[in-house]
């Protein structure tokens, strides 16, 4: 339709998702104190080797370990490269590889010719990548990448750290005058490890395959420069040529140039490669991303979505759900059935709550209730720790040979084809399902039913509940308790209740005045009226005890002094 406006809120959602500007460390790489090490003395030939052909582990070297081209030691010559520990790096003055590259240079061997003839030094065979850092430095710095590596994957779930092999030296003389950026060509998806606390970092490269630098390639279509395109199958790969080609796709830009440095840091291009899935261009016919009902509303087709349906209510889950249909593999309360009970109906639905509320349990029931419907289920997480939480849930419950893990660390091309493999030589075995059991918890849910229907049933005349009965002996918890006689009380209807009620209520605002009564001139009184003949009894004998009182006072005093005791 030429006036749907949903392809362009999606081509506008799609362009922020790109960043070539000299902000991404993918076109303008400027190594970072503590987040960088750089590689020098090396072959990318025989490091592509190594890592990825042999499938090794690599050691790491710092400068004063190893030995240098023209035979002397970092240590020895004192020409180590400076290293400042502090500060910002656009301050600090010349950068990390100006600062190497002084020392450090590549050998003039051909290294296609050498590898034949087996004839390179033993420290470009040796298992080790030398480094330009100190031992300390070195040590700090992989610390901190693998850090940062790792909280990456679990928080974001994507891999950031790779192995830059090749940098491309450019300019934009029409914005940037006559700067120069580096950009890394080849990226190797790799992962450091270590034994122990003590020990020290090695590297080793990802199952996931490398990487054509996806920014530059982009950049340099803006510039009508092309690119040479990655391999469609990466065994075999020669990284030598690859850089030689693209030395000849640049040979006619001034001051461009291809270095054959190394950089071991942290990369990401995750968003670029979602622009480019976004492309409609790439879309094929009958599954376009502008058609689908949940991208059209999110881009603000109100129209989209079909009416969703009203979310089942609590009260009548127990009509809805039959037994022998629940395959609802973990405790679940009533707000957590009605979110999978709105999910097996197709309506796309968001749960919300705190943490501890039962969220990755009910999306563990609800993939449960999926799998018995034969349906495939795509789990997506931003945070590793959600994923591992409901894989571990499913298999407690024995359904964990049903999940293949797509993304994690443990993922790869090996594993996957591995876990397959294992999955489908168990077959189909395992023991049927107990054909009586819906019938058993028919019988349970309605002897359940029944409990909780004689809870709020009400009774007698009086119309209360069990249930309201026993919350108000409850709220009487900490009320003495007190001895009186009420005769007729299972005859008591609600309305005798409320005038008995309202009699308590009164008694207990003419105590007010008179308590405690313990301490009241009247305690004890029979009286049930006060009369004016009962006022003059009174007051006369009132005044006939004043009359009397000192006399008997001073027949105490007497008592008291014949008793030795004090007077009363």
């Amino acid at each position: 339709m030429a006036d749907d406006p949903v392809p362009a809120q999606l081509e506008k959602a799609r362009q922020r998702l790109l960043d070539l500007t000299m902000r991404n460390r993918l076109l303008n790489f400027r190594p970072t104190r503590r987040q960088t090490v750089p590689i020098v003395d090396e072959l990318p030939a025989e490091i592509w080797r190594l890592l990825l052909a042999d499938g090794k582990k690599l050691g790491f070297l710092a400068r004063e370990e190893h030995e240098l081209v023209d035979g002397r030691t970092a240590g020895a010559s004192g020409q180590a490269p400076p290293e400042d520990t502090d500060g910002d790096d656009e301050a600090r003055g010349p950068s990390i590889e100006a600062e190497y590259d002084e020392v450090f240079t590549l050998p003039e061997i051909e290294p296609a010719q050498a590898a034949r003839d087996e004839g390179l030094p033993v420290r470009y065979r040796d298992g080790n990548l030398q480094t330009a850092l100190s031992s300390e430095n070195l040590q700090t710095n992989l610390l901190r990448i693998y850090q940062a590596a790792v909280s990456a994957l679990q928080e974001r779930g994507v891999n950031v750290l790779f192995l830059a092999v090749g940098f491309l030296e450019w300019t934009q003389p029409a914005t940037h005058g006559d700067r120069v950026f580096r950009a890394p060509l080849v990226l190797i998806p790799a992962a450091l490890e270590r034994s122990s606390a003590r020990s020290r970092f090695r590297l080793g490269a990802l199952d996931d395959e490398p990487a054509v630098n996806p920014c530059l390639v982009r950049k340099l279509q803006d510039l009508r420069i092309a690119m040479p395109p990655a391999p469609e199958d990466w065994d075999g790969f020669d990284v030598e040529d690859y850089l030689r080609q693209v030395e000849r796709a640049v040979a006619g830009q001034p001051g461009w140039a291809v270095s054959r440095d190394m950089v071991l840091g942290l990369f990401s291009f995750t968003k670029y490669l979602m622009y480019v899935d976004l492309d409609g261009r790439r879309w094929p016919e009958g599954s376009r991303v502008d058609a689908n009902p949940l991208i059209r509303a999110l881009c603000g087709d109100g129209g989209a979505l079909p009416p969703a349906a009203d979310p089942p209510d609590a009260a009548d889950l127990d009509r809805r759900l039959d037994p022998a249909q629940v395959y609802q593999v973990l405790d679940a309360d009533s707000s957590q059935q009605e979110a999978v009970l709105y999910a097996k109906t197709g309506q796309s639905l968001v749960i919300d709550g705190p943490p501890g509320t039962g969220k990755s349990q009910t999306i563990a029931n609800i993939i449960a209730e999926c799998l018995a419907e034969r349906k495939s289920v795509l789990f997506v997480s931003e945070k590793m720790a959600a994923l591992d939480v409901v894989k571990s849930r499913l298999d407690r419950v024995g359904l964990g040979d049903f999940v293949l893990e797509l993304h994690s660390t443990k993922a790869n091309r090996r594993t996957l084809t591995a876990e397959l493999g294992r999955v489908m030589d168990k077959g189909r075995g395992g023991a049927g399902a107990d054909q009586g059991l819906p019938a058993k918890l028919t019988a349970l849910k309605e002897r359940l039913n029944a409990y909780v229907a004689a809870l709020h049933e009400p009774y007698g005349p009086a119309a209360l509940t069990p249930y309201r009965a026993m919350g108000r002996i409850l709220l009487l918890k900490d009320v003495p308790p007190v001895a009186c006689q009420m005769p007729g009380y299972g005859d008591w209807t609600p309305q005798r209740i409320e005038e008995l009620t309202e009699l308590v209520r009164a008694l207990a605002r003419q105590l007010a005045p008179v308590w405690p009564i313990d301490g009241h001139p009247w305690r004890g009184s029979r009286l049930t009226t006060a009369t004016g003949q009962v006022q003059r009894e009174v007051e006369d004998l009132l005044g006939r005890l004043a009359g009397d009182l000192p006399a008997l006072v001073a027949a105490g005093a007497a008592l008291a002094a014949d008793l030795d005791s004090p007077a009363p």
